[in-house]
Parts: structure tokens; C-alpha cells; sequence
């Protein structure tokens, strides 16, 4: 059996792909053939329906099923040749409407997957719909007899070189003595698991395993343990109905019907998003060996994938869970760690990670090259991706204030949902709800190495007549400038909060009181990765 990797294209994108081979007939074509596949068709491909009903044997590690896929031209353009993604160790035959598909290339593309192009029996116009039919089976050796089983990326799909949102209806029978966490959920009469508007469809197998369940705001949460584990699953069931009820009321909604947590690695090691509705948690057989505090924000920081990579879709089509993403489902559980009172020693923790790597000397720009990239030999994933991308939201949040930076929050999650959130469309929501032009703080957290560093450099106070006149010195130590907030306290309990000129690299603050200034701090929320060079 060959190893497969089947996507589907627009044509146009599959002809910078093809083989010099590629008929000239599919080449050239009538009417918008040059452009049906074009940037407007790519950007906004049509939403599909898959039907699948599969076998899965984990003691042999063999996965067999059939599959409809049906999406409607929804594009100004034609499709006539089709790209599937797939991948897998089996075998594949494809219909479409009863009649045979025709390979045009079969080629390896990327890191030593392959590419096959089919070509259709007949054009799909603007306003037709495709009907493909696939019997597939797959090889799933490498969890034969396996505790945990993750199957992904497991069925063929349409690919479109982005990330787009689809309907599934999937049946299969759960093999014994496995329990079972789907992107779907149930309906007992059909036999079928059901999801709308999902990124991927994930099966998750655990044999001798149990399953914990509960309901909120019409969602229903499970967690799949082993029997060592209960405690901890008790744990995160309870967290997990608590930080959907946060979210649905700070956010408006939470974005699927049902949401399982399943078991990682056996060490607690934090976590990570396993498909649509599936997000695991790593060292559940371990409880005591880390603070309740650890759990829960995990819980809350796996639930936030849910929202910014799942619901909203990265930009970045190899990359679901790109920087922004990552930085914006972090904001979500340091805000229920705030209103929970849990304490921001992890939130610290994931800036502090930023803030080394500059103290370092490393390059964090952002936005870099894919060139650029592949030459970083530090931990970009840890440093930037996580570290910097919640410091950047965290910046934002402190500079445009709560109020305004919670609209533009919600506003991207109900207009980006199943669409694809880049940094200029950020950029332009932002500039949108405040009429401002961003782009200094865009190009300096973004696009440069520049770092934060500001620090109160005097104080002094005088009395004058029945008022007490107070002026605090802010120095910017570092190459990035921006508005930061100082707090100055009085004795009399009163306190009054200004922010800096980002312009200026010597601020001079005054502030006019009824009682003597007794103490003044800089960023007292502790919102900005404030690099020390000492």
C-alpha cells in the first residue's frame, strides 16, 4: 500500500503544483479559467458535508469506511479538477456521481507527503454541486493494542490550501472495552455523531478508560480517563463547566455543542488542542503533583483553542494555531484567572518566557519570512509564539482599555467564525473601533525586534495651599515606546492612574492630590513583558 496525502485544490492553484505533464486541455480553458481559481475563489471556498460511516479495529490497527463529500459552488468560478487530502498508509477509489475520477498527478509534495489532482467527469459552474464518493482504508499500526488511540486526519477531505468550517454526520461502532470522545455528538436514534461547523473530525479511543459527563449552556462536556486519573478528571469536569459558563457570558456563546478532554501524556506537562471539541490534558494520573491552580488554568487555556483556532481559523493554512491565535486564547483564560481569583503566576510565567529570550540577545520579531524562520535555532514556539503573542494582546488590552479592547474581542469572534483572522484584518477591526491608526504599535510589537523597558526615575512632592502637587519621572530604557499606565497612591487611600506619552522618552507626570503621595507604581496589573538589561 501507498502512502498517501490527498488535498484538493482550486485549478489554478493546482497548476503551479502539477507535473509538466498535466494535459493542456485542463491547462487551458474557456471563459474565467484563469481566474476561477483565482484569489477570490481561494480566499472563500465552498463549505462541504461529510458523510462517513467507518470500522475501526484497534487490535489489528486497521481503520476501513465509505465517505459522500457534498459541497455546492458557492465561487465565481468552475472546478475541474479537485485536490483530496489524506493522510495514510491505504488505499483510496473515488466516484463522483458514479463515475470514475481521473488522476491527473500523483506527485510528493511538502515534507514527503503526495499530492494527487483528480479531474472531474464534468466542470462544477458557480451554483453546481459535486457529489464524491470514497471507499478508503487505512492503516493504523502504530496504536495496535494501544491504550490511548488519537485517530486524525483519518478520512479524506477537500483542501483548499486554508482552513475552512464543515459539517459531518460520522457512524461507527465503538470497538469493546474502548471508551469514546468524538468532534460530534451522538444522536441515538440515527447512530450518528453529528458536528456543524467543525475544523477537522477527531476519534479518540481509550481502552479500559471511563467517561465523566456533564451539561451547560446546551453543551456537553465529558473527560475520558483511566481509573488512576478520576480524581483529576473530577477536577477538570467541574473546571470545564465553570470556564464554558465564563466564556458564553463574557463572549456572547461558546462555539460547539460538545467539548471532551482526554488524557495526554502521563506527566503532567500542560496540554494541547487535539481537533474541534477535543482538547487533552497531560499528567491526569498525577493530581497531587502540581496545584489545583495548574489544572484549572489548563482547562481554561485548552477551552480558549476552542474559540481562536478552531472557531475563528488561523490565516496561516499550516499553522491552525499561528501566533495571533495563540496570543488571543491565552487573553481568555488570564481573564477567567482574574475573575476567578486564581492569580496570574502562569500568565507571568508565559511572558517571562519573551522577556529571557530578548534578555538574551535572540531575534523576536513576529513576523518573519518562512527563509527566516527555518534558520531560528532557539525555541521559537515557547519564546514568540507563546510568550510575545500574549504579550502583544496582553499590550494591546493595557493601551486601548478593557472596555474598548473586550468589543473588538467579541466583534472578531462573531464576524471571524469559520473565517480566517490575520494580523491586517486584527489591525483593521482595531483601527475600525477606534478610529486611530495602530499601526506604531503593530509595527513595533510585530514587525521589529523592538523591546519594552520603562522605569520610574524620580519622584518628588510639595504642598501647595490645601493641595499636594506630586510630579513622577518615567524613563524609557528600551527602543519600544508606548503609552504605559502609572498609579500614584496617596495616604489618604485615593490613588489616580495617568499614562506616559509615547512619544516622549522622559515623561514628567504630575498629579494633584488632597493628601500626601505615598507610593507610585508603573504597570501595577502587571499587563506589559517590561524587559530589565541589568
Amino acid at each position: 500500500m501507498r502512502k498517501m496525502c490527498i488535498r484538493i485544490f482550486m485549478l489554478g492553484v493546482i497548476l503551479s503544483t502539477a507535473s509538466p505533464q498535466t494535459p493542456a486541455a485542463l491547462r487551458e480553458s474557456p471563459q474565467k479559467d484563469t481566474k476561477y481559481a483565482g484569489r477570490k475563489a481561494h480566499e472563500n471556498p465552498p463549505k462541504a458535508h461529510y458523510t462517513i460511516q467507518c470500522s475501526i479495529d484497534p487490535n489489528q490497527g486497521l481503520l476501513e469506511g465509505t465517505e459522500s463529500i457534498h459541497f455546492e459552488n458557492t465561487t465565481d468560478g468552475s472546478f475541474r479538477a479537485l485536490q483530496i487530502e489524506w493522510i495514510s498508509l491505504g488505499n483510496m477509489e473515488i466516484t463522483c456521481r458514479g463515475q470514475n475520477v481521473r488522476i491527473v498527478t500523483d506527485a510528493k509534495h511538502g515534507s514527503g507527503t503526495n499530492v494527487t489532482v483528480v479531474e472531474l467527469p464534468k466542470p462544477i459552474h458557480p451554483g453546481g454541486d459535486a457529489g464524491l464518493h470514497i471507499e478508503f482504508g487505512m492503516s493504523l499500526s502504530e496504536y495496535a493494542g494501544a491504550e490511548k488511540i488519537p485517530i486524525k486526519n483519518w478520512y479524506p477531505r477537500l483542501c483548499w490550501g486554508v482552513e475552512t468550517h464543515d459539517d459531518f454526520d460520522v457512524k461507527f461502532e465503538r470497538p469493546p472495552g474502548y471508551a469514546l470522545a468524538t468532534t460530534g455528538i451522538l444522536d441515538s436514534e440515527s447512530g450518528y455523531y453529528h458536528a456543524r461547523d467543525a475544523r477537522s473530525f477527531c476519534l479518540f479511543l481509550g481502552r479500559n478508560h471511563d467517561v465523566i459527563k456533564a451539561m451547560t449552556q446546551g453543551v456537553l462536556v465529558q473527560v475520558m480517563f483511566a481509573p488512576e486519573g478520576e480524581q483529576c478528571a473530577r477536577l477538570l469536569l467541574d473546571t470545564a463547566v465553570d470556564v464554558i459558563n465564563f466564556y458564553s457570558g463574557r463572549f456572547g456563546f461558546y462555539p460547539h455543542s460538545v467539548l471532551s478532554i482526554v488524557p495526554g501524556m502521563n506527566r503532567p506537562a500542560g496540554g494541547y488542542p487535539v481537533a474541534t471539541s477535543i482538547v487533552a490534558v497531560h499528567g491526569m494520573e498525577q493530581l497531587d503533583s502540581k496545584p489545583k491552580l495548574h489544572w484549572q488554568w489548563i482547562t481554561a487555556h485548552e477551552i480558549g483553542h476552542e474559540y481562536w483556532g478552531e472557531h475563528v481559523l488561523s490565516e496561516d493554512p499550516d499553522d491552525a494555531f499561528d501566533w495571533l491565535m495563540i496570543g488571543l486564547g491565552i487573553y481568555a483564560d488570564r481573564e477567567y484567572a482574574r475573575a476567578r481569583s486564581l492569580g496570574l503566576n502562569k500568565h507571568r510565567e508565559i511572558m517571562n518566557r519573551y522577556i529571557k529570550g530578548v534578555q538574551s540577545g535572540l531575534d523576536t520579531t513576529i513576523a518573519l519570512s518562512p527563509e527566516q524562520r527555518s534558520e531560528i535555532i532557539f525555541d521559537f514556539n515557547s519564546v514568540v509564539r507563546h510568550g510575545k503573542s500574549f504579550s502583544v494582546i496582553s499590550a494591546l488590552d493595557c493601551v486601548l482599555g478593557k472596555k474598548v479592547f473586550g468589543k473588538i474581542y467579541r466583534d472578531c469572534l462573531e464576524d471571524f467564525g469559520g473565517r480566517r483572522l490575520g494580523i491586517n484584518e486584527f489591525k483593521a477591526v482595531c483601527e475600525n473601533e477606534t478610529g486611530q491608526d495602530l499601526g506604531w504599535f503593530f509595527d513595533q510589537w510585530v514587525y521589529s525586534n523592538r523591546f519594552l523597558s520603562y522605569e520610574i526615575s524620580s519622584k518628588k512632592g510639595k504642598r501647595r495651599e490645601d493641595r499636594y502637587i506630586s510630579q513622577v519621572e518615567v524613563t524609557c530604557l528600551g527602543d519600544l515606546m508606548m503609552p504605559v499606565p502609572v498609579v500614584a497612591y496617596f495616604e489618604d487611600g485615593t490613588s489616580q492612574s495617568k499614562f506616559t506619552d509615547r512619544l516622549l522618552h522622559v515623561n514628567v507626570l504630575e498629579f494633584k492630590s488632597k493628601s500626601p503621595l505615598k507610593d507610585v507604581r508603573l504597570d501595577p496589573e502587571a499587563a506589559l513583558a517590561q524587559a530589565s538589561m541589568e
